[in-house]
């Protein structure tokens, strides 16, 4: 709980705020309370474990199962705890335990909830008396000047937390702090954008998907905003030098149209059939950028054809290679996502074929076996 000190300082702020600022109506309540969708459980390989595999001529089929098999024989399963246990690491044999025992069945999967709130002693106290702490901690964070300003300028907060515990969000497991962007010419019209940062249970939110289902929630409400001219937004609480892990002051969202100028080097056609023929080089890097309209649940949202020179389409989180180009014409990049296969990606491909740091680690003959490829394959 806060104390007396906080809650009188929330007070001032809460007063401050402007007479136009509102919120929208999917938030019918100050808590508004969101069931999560069970999803197959994707836990990310600890990459020492993968190494240590693989020095020894393993590769990984489930590491939630914890299964692997030789790279030389692919019908037999081993056990990966017993492999390591026959490697005598004990230190990766920890890490492996830590990784898979806090993994949730479907039945406790369902009692999670996400909840939504722009209550001003929860936005303001969003990382003060929790189980984690931030420079948002309102006895001595260095940014709780921030925290403050956040109920100002209507900021929000999605917030992780057990069914049970749902009226007590100091029991939450984990925290995205959620930013208002107010349009240029018209401070009516706004967008809600989340922090590419959680605090909390950082495993647990990668496994359930807290940040792409937060991200998913708040676009049906932006894609609804109507502004003229184009949608050119300013962080609201930049006015008074508000802090934000993800965002400068000024947010452009753009349409799938403005996002392909942005990534092709060259030019393209759209064809009738509505794939994209691109004269040049398509680079798609999402390392640091978590709204792009041209990827949505783990995919693209657009169809390429046939690209002359390279295809680069990293760091995006993809789950799925459907629509990648049939045809590269340079070097074909899909590395640092979460694949587990390679369906989807082009049949021909006249440079190099680049595929590392997923979630499967694919041989030179699975490569082979979806693309004729001229160049060398990186795995």
């Amino acid at each position: 709980m806060l104390s007396n000190e906080h809650i009188n300082l929330i007070k001032t702020y809460r007063k401050k705020r402007p007479k136009y600022i509102k919120f929208p109506k999917i938030f019918k309540e100050e808590h508004t309370i969101i069931h999560l969708p069970f999803t197959e459980i994707n836990i990310q390989p600890d990459e020492n474990v993968k190494k240590e595999l693989n020095e020894n001529g393993y590769e990984i089929i489930d590491y939630l199962k914890g299964t692997a098999k030789k790279i030389t024989d692919e019908k037999n399963v081993y056990k990966i705890g017993k492999v390591l246990n026959k490697l005598h690491n004990t230190e990766l044999i920890k890490k492996f335990e830590q990784r898979t025992k806090g993994t949730l069945t479907k039945d406790q999967h369902s009692k999670l909830l996400i909840v939504f709130t722009y209550n001003d002693q929860d936005i303001a106290g969003m990382s003060t008396n929790k189980h984690w702490t931030s420079c948002y901690n309102l006895d001595n964070g260095c940014n709780k000047e921030t925290a403050l300003n956040s109920i100002k300028y209507g900021n929000m907060a999605a917030y992780l937390i057990k069914e049970e515990d749902y009226n007590d969000l100091d029991k939450s497991l984990a925290r995205i702090s959620i930013k208002r962007f107010v349009h240029y010419k018209d401070n009516k019209k706004y967008i809600l954008l989340a922090e590419n940062k959680i605090f909390g249970d950082e495993e647990l939110s990668k496994i359930i998907n807290f940040q792409n289902i937060v991200d998913n929630i708040l676009n049906e409400y932006n894609l609804t905003v109507k502004v003229r001219g184009k949608k050119k937004f300013k962080r609201l609480d930049s006015k008074e030098f508000g802090y934000s892990d993800s965002y400068s002051e000024n947010y452009e969202y753009l349409t799938i149209k403005e996002e392909l100028k942005l990534i092709i080097n060259g030019s393209y056609k759209v064809l009738k059939n509505g794939s994209i023929n691109v004269d040049g080089d398509v680079n798609l890097k999402l390392e640091y950028e978590h709204n792009n309209p041209l990827i949505k649940d783990g995919k693209l949202t657009v169809k390429f054809n046939k690209v002359s020179r390279n295809f680069t389409i990293s760091y995006c989180g993809l789950t799925s290679l459907d629509g990648c180009p049939n045809e590269v014409g340079g070097t074909f990049n899909c590395d640092w996502n979460n694949l587990k296969t390679l369906e989807g990606c082009p049949s021909k491909v006249n440079g190099d074929f680049c595929a590392y740091n997923n979630i499967k680690k694919f041989t030179k003959t699975e490569v082979n076996k979806f693309c004729k490829i001229k160049g060398c394959i990186l795995n």
